[in-house]
C-alpha cells in the first residue's frame, strides 16, 4: 500500500503483446480504458500501475524492457486486476509473477450492464472445481 495515503496500488494487467506500432498504440489505449472503467466508482480509492505507453514487441530491447517492467510492477503492487475477455501470453507471465509474490488477483470483464469483478482463477484451477 501507498504508505503516505494508505490506499492500495492496483496493477492493471491488460494485453501488451503488440508487434506493430499501430497495435501497440491500440493496446495502450485499451489499458487506459480499463483504468477509467475501474475508477468510475471511486476516483480516490487507489493508485494505478500499468504500462503507460505503447510498446512494440518486434523490437527486442522494448520486449526486454516490457518483461522487466512487468516483473517490477507485479512485485510492488498490492492488487492485480486482470482485464478483458482474453488472457495473452504476456498477461499470463504477469499473473504468474504476481502469484509468486502472493498478490491478490481479480478478473474484470465488461458486460452491457457494466463491469464485473471477481476472483481470478486459472483455467486449470477452474477445471478442478
Amino acid at each position: 500500500m501507498c504508505k503516505e495515503r494508505k490506499i492500495p496500488e492496483i496493477l492493471i494487467c491488460a494485453p501488451c503483446d503488440a508487434v506493430t506500432e499501430e497495435d501497440a498504440e491500440k493496446e495502450y489505449e485499451l489499458r487506459k480504458h480499463y483504468k477509467r472503467v475501474f475508477r468510475r466508482g471511486e476516483p480516490k480509492c487507489c493508485t494505478f500501475k500499468y504500462i503507460a505507453f505503447a510498446i512494440n514487441n518486434a523490437n527486442l530491447s522494448d520486449a526486454f524492457f516490457r518483461k522487466s517492467l512487468q516483473k517490477s510492477m507485479a512485485k510492488s503492487c498490492d492488487i492485480v486486476i486482470v482485464c478483458g475477455d482474453v488472457i495473452t501470453p504476456n498477461m499470463k507471465e504477469q499473473i504468474e509473477e504476481a502469484k509468486r509474490y502472493h498478490k491478490e488477483i481479480y478478473r474484470m470483464i465488461e458486460k452491457e450492464e457494466g463491469a464485473c469483478i471477481f476472483c481470478y482463477q486459472d483455467e486449470e484451477e477452474a477445471d478442478e472445481k
